[in-house]
């Protein structure tokens, strides 16, 4: 029996990012409910100068967390013969195939450690495509440019410096809480307050922060937990964080979206979905 089959999973992403997770959750069955907690805005600093110097001189690699960062790391090029030619001067690597769809569509063509998304997975991936000139004793250590959020992990910049790295972290954006609600929230507030949501999924640690933000009273913990209803989230990280905003975490996937799903699918017995019993 499919478990998650017709289960509600509340979606905290932004809305720009609603539809890639979205789909991996109707390919089990479940149902998708827009929330956005979560929106980008503009970087503090203008990246203009650095993105010259980095066509001028490549980093060995260039890391992408997410669709948003290759989007918008794409974006920082007018020229589409720059991108072009940094990326044939340099590893690209995605931290997901998600991630590496975006690239494509900008016709960049990027390594990924397969369906697993996370900073593990990435990190281990360029230490061994980079292998020999990391011991390359002649060598300045090779440097690989994080093109990421303001408020990105530090966990994959952590990885690389401790296999001997250089890590250059530039800021694309920033990601902001909403503070309001929209038509958007409408459905997914209303099956909140008829404690009708099976699932909430948090993909970062900033989403979980804007749902604490936005929802507000009554508790988190009865939402979050009322009949049955789990907190999943993608990477131990984002769960640290979701723990300390007062959520019982049900599953923790170890990379991407199936990873998150497979964990939460695990949550539930064999049992029929209140869809199924009315049917």
């Amino acid at each position: 029996m499919n478990v998650l089959g017709g289960r509600r999973i509340l979606v905290t992403r932004a809305s720009a990012d609603q539809e890639s997770f979205a789909s991996f959750i109707r390919a089990r069955g479940a149902v998708p409910i827009p929330f956005p907690c979560i929106e980008f805005a503009p970087p503090d600093e203008p990246l203009g100068s650095s993105v010259e110097r980095w066509v001028r001189a490549p980093p060995a690699a260039v890391a992408l967390a997410s669709p948003q960062a290759a989007d918008r790391f794409a974006a920082l090029f007018p020229q589409r013969e720059d991108l072009q030619r940094l990326a044939a001067r340099t590893v690209i690597a995605a931290a997901g195939e998600g991630t590496a769809r975006t690239l494509a569509a900008h016709g960049i063509a990027a390594i990924h450690p397969g369906a697993e998304a996370g900073a593990g997975p990435l990190a281990a991936l360029l230490i061994e495509r980079l292998r020999d000139r990391l011991h390359a004793n002649d060598l300045a250590a090779p440097r690989v440019l994080l093109p990421q959020a303001a408020e990105a992990t530090p966990l994959l910049a952590e990885k690389l410096r401790e296999a001997g790295f250089a890590v250059e972290a530039a800021a694309l954006y920033k990601t902001v809480p909403i503070v309001n609600f929209s038509a958007e929230h409408e459905p997914g507030l209303e099956m909140l307050r008829a404690q009708r949501i099976d699932a909430i999924a948090f993909a970062s640690g900033s989403a979980a922060r804007g749902f604490a933000k936005l929802v507000g009273p009554p508790p988190i913990a009865m939402l979050a937990n009322t009949r049955g209803a789990r907190v999943a989230c993608i990477g131990e990280s984002t769960a640290v964080e979701a723990r300390a905003l007062g959520f019982s975490v049900a599953a923790v996937g170890s990379g991407g979206f199936d990873s998150m799903l497979d964990a939460l699918a695990a949550c539930y017995p064999s049992e029929a979905t209140e869809d199924e019993e009315t049917a």
